[in-house]
């Protein structure tokens, strides 16, 4: 009977501690992604400066999507040399959107 009443004390405790390694790893992994898109080669755990967390606006809501994709293609280093297609496939969408 001792050993049933331990295992279930014992059960909540290793469930608890079992969701805060999987939390743990990631935060790892989520900082390790953030350091790959920012291109940083250090890539330590990163966490947050403040406790509370709050939203941020990247766009405003009402730009329409072909500006969105316009101005992201246009923002890419790795396009520049193909910018003329980029260009050529912007006024397109825009013709076909008129």
């Amino acid at each position: 009977m001792q050993a049933l009443a331990d295992a279930k004390t014992i059960t909540p405790k290793l469930v608890e501690e079992t969701e805060l390694q999987r939390a743990d790893e990631a935060v790892q992994v989520a900082s390790a992604r953030l350091a790959q898109q920012i291109r940083w080669e250090y890539a330590p755990v990163l966490h947050p400066v403040e406790e509370t967390l709050y939203p941020i606006s990247l766009v405003e809501l009402t730009t329409p999507a072909q500006s969105l994709v316009a101005m992201g293609l246009s923002n890419r280093p790795e396009i520049s040399e193909t910018r003329h297609l980029i260009c050529e496939a912007v006024e397109r969408l825009n013709r076909a959107t008129i």
